[in-house]
């Protein structure tokens, strides 16, 4: 769990501008047996985001990170 919270954590530094549970999933370090994440089954690419949601709400309510909605899309960024 903290593993996971701490790459969260670095994808979301590394982007200022913000990024989408979807984007941010996609750049976090999964085991695909050295597959790409565009390689990566899309029921898998499911839980990947479903588990990164997780992490990003723990991560608000530790007030670390913010939610926020650009274009009708939300995003979430340091806080």
């Amino acid at each position: 769990h903290k593993s996971r919270l701490l790459d969260t954590l670095e994808v979301i530094k590394e982007h200022s501008n913000g990024l989408t549970a979807y984007e941010i999933a996609s750049l976090m370090k999964w085991n695909m047996r050295g597959k790409s994440w565009s390689e990566f089954p899309d029921n898998q690419k499911w839980f990947a985001v479903g588990e990164t949601l997780s992490h990003l709400d723990f991560l608000i309510n530790e007030n670390k990170i913010v939610k926020f909605k650009s274009d009708d899309i939300y995003k979430y960024k340091l806080k």
